[in-house]
């Protein structure tokens, strides 16, 4: 969900500065050629990379990393919130 956020504000963004271009569509061999690619290649980079790395690994991994970054943040959220009160008296 992230992902298809970051890549739908990466295609508006190139849209609107290279909106003026117009280019001719391509034809739908040739689309279908370059899904096709572009999915066989991922797919490689990902066995290359469960390769070194196994799935399980991954799967357990991101989400305690994530926890752990968000816990991060939200302490220095706090923190910073707290240095602001001068009754509390944190520096």
């Amino acid at each position: 969900m992230i992902v298809q956020w970051f890549a739908e504000m990466f295609y508006k963004i190139l849209t609107s500065l290279l909106g003026w271009i117009n280019l001719p569509h391509l034809p739908d061999d040739i689309m279908n050629s370059i899904n096709e690619t572009v999915v066989l290649f991922s797919r490689g980079g990902l066995a290359l990379f469960y390769f070194f790395v196994p799935h399980n690994v991954i799967k357990y991994g991101i989400p305690i990393l994530l926890i752990i970054t968000a816990f991060k943040y939200g302490y220095f959220f706090v923190m910073w919130i707290l240095k602001k009160i001068p009754m509390v008296g944190i520096e």
